[in-house]
């Protein structure tokens, strides 16, 4: 089956016998590796009431999400990573759960190959993603420089300046963990920073302009501590 899914030949062949859609055969396949016993759809009938359940479990992951359903569909690795969503899904869509994450698995899959040929490259969400990486070393980095301003010794300065910077990746990877840690987020500045919005049509501009703010306010700041500074030299 993994040859056929990567043959063009053979899945329009494959498609063609059994008088389905090309996407429908595609996901097909995805569930056939999930579920051996699964039955193909034989006719347009079946095969749009198999589109339309995966649609349904769709429609219920965003609303889980608190997404749409385009923007779901370009980034569907967050039904994986949240339970609620995924279970949503699976019972909108009434398929078992292992053909969901499957076809779930087969699109991620496709995004990546697409990115790796350059199919879905866009260079103005390549800037952005940089331009939101810079803000987000920007805002870290003026809280080091804020305690390095603020104390004389070494010690106290990187226990707060690289302490609090390495407690907010640590929230953030903690909140990926599942969702009862997933407050954690909250307390993280990683988190003004999501790749997933900008490539997934979400909403950063809010967040980049807070990591700016908070960067530019911190900065001054620590300008304005160390000039009142008495060094002791």
């Amino acid at each position: 089956m993994h040859l056929i899914k990567e043959n063009p030949a053979a899945l329009s062949a494959g498609a063609h016998a059994r008088g389905i859609d090309l996407d429908v055969y595609v996901t097909y396949l995805t569930m056939l590796t999930a579920d051996p016993d699964a039955a193909p759809p034989q006719d347009t009938a079946q095969a749009q009431e198999m589109q339309d359940n995966i649609m349904a479990g769709m429609e219920a992951a965003a609303v889980v999400l608190d997404t749409d359903v385009y923007t779901l569909a370009r980034n569907m690795g967050r039904i994986k990573n949240d339970s609620q969503a995924l279970a949503a899904m699976v019972e909108a869509s009434t398929l078992p759960e292992p053909m969901v994450i499957g076809i779930i698995n087969q699109q991620l899959a496709q995004n990546e190959i697409n990115l790796d040929r350059g199919v879905d490259f866009n260079v103005g969400e390549y800037l952005t993603l940089n331009f939101g990486v810079f803000l987000l070393m920007f805002a870290i980095g003026s809280i080091s420089f804020l305690f390095s301003c603020v104390f004389n010794l070494t010690k106290n300065s990187l226990a707060l300046g690289a302490g609090i910077p390495i407690g907010f990746l640590i929230m953030e990877i903690m909140s990926q963990a599942g969702s009862d840690l997933e407050v954690l987020r909250f307390f993280s500045l990683n988190t003004l920073f999501d790749p997933s919005a900008v490539t997934g049509g979400g909403t950063f501009v809010l967040q980049y302009i807070a990591l700016a703010v908070i960067g530019i306010v911190l900065y001054v700041t620590s300008i304005t501590v160390f000039k009142k500074k008495d060094l002791p030299l």
